[in-house]
């Protein structure tokens, strides 16, 4: 992958002498896989200058995308000006994180209202879609994307993107979720560890270090980090480079070298394996593969229809506070509120417990104030009564107290201290509603993806007319099982094909919401009795619109070389029990398809 930075500077853009050398202009980073797939990390002011060298080459690619970390102004000021989004005949495909009350693209059109800006986003000449982001794993061509929430004052995504054998992991904004752990040698904070973890073996990290130890301790709250901090973070994650960026903007180019060079000083003898570095606009990095091979991934966006599922789920939960202290419950009431999602007050263990069982809970905020209410135990007592409903409902334990710690973190999900601001627990709210409430997981790719896709278009079946002695099956199927819906599906690199459906109309949708690339995943016959108790279907948009699935059962269609190409499937809109010897006459049925598969047309 080769890597390009055209905007390394945070806050604001701060053009002239002093900041020639590492720039001037608001994060902007450029991304190409040796495929070509081309992908721009935020939309800072650098992406003005990046859209002139576009218009000017030669060659460039028609088809591109946009990951936007956040929405403050600093990662989005460039958009208006980005010359490309005004061209005919090139498509964008722009991703960023959705709030509860608006989309990306609400978000986006703000800053292009007439009251800001004379050009509105209806004069875009390109063809741009706008895609709502939650954490999860996507695909752009041959480049995985996982997205993971960032610890800052409004929801921000951090990217891990892979392909070609190498990993890029871009987290800006960001800052520690303990406050020690932006100092010196001061260790990492479990959820520090965890935030590591998301840059695990990473070829370059690209992380925000906007602040000096001294600036940070008149900052915190701020949403950023130290470069102490990106340091510790990196040598915990085995990252092999590191780019200092989002830089100071009252930052000079030779205050940015002191610092550095300091940095360096302090953390090469510790981490020697390490290269440390402050990101400058311009710089363009080429990774090498660490093991010679290129990523085999393909796949196909989010789709936003699951979003928006996921959204519905988290406005009927509710949050529910257990604080003695009245600053404690006024903040996350606010917050709550602000986020237009219920919240209860308790003041009794009891009365939690009967919440639980009584009501969608989607977040626990407890008060931790040993000897008087302590968290660790209320913990422990919950999941000793509820079992299973305490563990499977995130718990954020509040503290006023920094040196009262947690003698344990078993079942709690976050751990915060006092002060913080009403607009942080927004976000940590809207964090943690957007997290839990997508139960919708795509299948991942088999290992043996493009051997398996050869062999799928080997069979020239594919987008072939209706045929009778494959239409016959899926009727038996309906009949024997008794199920309105039967189909023979044949898992392409983006789609779910028909080759003969019964109960729909449709003849292909997206793979990233099939159920039957699960099935093909796991090589093996998947039964679902009720998809409304499994995460990796509740939310998916064919569960909860139409044709409104709640029972599935897949046989994969396994042809004789061993690739597994689709599966013969049924669906109800009822939950069923699927028995053993239902399960042997669906297999049966799949071996007459894959039987006519292997005879061709006929």
């Amino acid at each position: 992958m080769q890597v390009k930075f055209w905007g390394t500077r945070g806050s604001i853009p701060v053009p002239g002498e002093s900041t020639a050398r590492y720039g001037g202009n608001t994060s902007c980073v450029e991304v190409r896989s040796a495929a070509g797939t081309t992908v721009i990390i935020d939309c800072g002011t650098g992406l003005r200058v990046l859209g002139q060298e576009w218009v000017s080459a030669k060659e460039k690619p028609k088809h591109a995308y946009i990951l936007l970390s956040h929405t403050h102004w600093d990662h989005i000021q460039g958009l208006p000006f980005f010359l490309p989004l005004f061209m005919s005949g090139y498509e964008w495909d722009v991703y960023g994180p959705k709030g509860l009350s608006c989309s990306i693209k609400d978000t986006l059109s703000g800053q292009m209202q007439y009251s800001y800006f004379p050009v509105g986003m209806g004069h875009f000449t390109a063809v741009v879609r706008y895609h709502d982001l939650l954490e999860g794993v996507f695909y752009l061509n041959d480049i995985k994307v996982t997205v993971r929430y960032l610890n800052h004052t409004s929801l921000t995504c951090g990217f891990r993107l892979e392909a070609d054998g190498c990993t890029v992991v871009y987290d800006c904004d960001h800052e520690p979720y303990g406050v020690e752990a932006a100092y010196g040698d001061n260790p990492l904070t479990e959820q520090d560890k965890e935030h590591a973890e998301f840059a695990k073996g990473a070829d370059l990290l690209i992380h925000d270090a906007q602040y000096s130890e001294e600036e940070y301790a008149k900052k915190i709250g701020w949403g950023h980090s130290t470069a102490e901090y990106v340091c510790k973070i990196a040598q915990y994650a085995g990252a092999k480079k590191v780019a200092l960026t989002h830089h100071e903007p009252a930052r000079s180019d030779e205050a940015i070298e002191a610092h550095v060079r300091t940095i360096i000083d302090r953390f090469s003898p510790k981490m020697p394996e390490i290269e440390i570095f402050a990101a400058m606009e311009g710089q363009t990095i080429d990774l090498k593969s660490r093991d010679g091979q290129p990523a085999s991934h393909h796949g196909k966006e989010i789709s936003s229809a699951t979003n928006t599922a996921a959204i519905s789920v988290a406005h009927e939960q509710s949050i529910l506070v257990y604080a003695a202290d009245p600053n404690i419950v006024a903040l996350f009431t606010n917050g709550a509120r602000a986020n237009n999602v219920l919240v209860a007050v308790v003041d009794t263990i009891q009365a939690i417990e009967e919440q639980i069982k009584s009501k969608k809970i989607a977040l626990l905020i407890i008060e931790h104030n040993p000897p008087q209410q302590d968290a660790v135990n209320i913990v422990k007592l919950l999941q000793q009564t509820l079992g299973a409903e305490a563990n499977s409902t995130p718990i954020v334990v509040v503290s006023a107290h920094k040196e009262t710690l947690l003698t344990s973190r078993e079942g709690i999900s976050e751990y915060l201290t006092l002060p913080l601001s009403p607009a942080y627990v927004q976000t940590r709210i809207l964090a943690w509603l957007l997290r839990i409430s997508c139960r919708w997981q795509p299948a991942p790719f088999p290992e043996n993806e493009k051997a398996r896709l050869s062999a799928l278009h080997g069979l020239n079946i594919l987008d072939t007319e209706q045929e009778e002695r494959f239409d016959r099956i899926t009727r038996l199927a309906t009949a024997l099982f008794r199920v309105p819906v039967a189909m023979i599906s044949l898992v392409d690199m983006d789609r779910q094909w028909f080759k003969s459906a019964q109960g729909i109309a449709v003849k292909e949708t997206p793979r990233d919401i099939s159920f039957c690339s699960h099935a093909v995943y796991e090589n093996k016959t998947l039964v679902i009795n009720d998809t409304t108790l499994d995460n990796r279907f509740a939310d998916n948009h064919l569960v909860v619109a139409e044709p409104h699935v709640r029972f599935y059962a897949g046989a994969p269609l396994i042809l004789k070389e061993g690739y597994c190409v689709g599966a013969l499937c049924i669906a109800d809109t009822r939950p069923r029990i699927f028995n053993a010897n239902e399960v042997k006459a669906l297999e049966d049925m799949r071996d007459m398809v894959v039987e006519e598969l292997s005879h061709g047309k006929g």
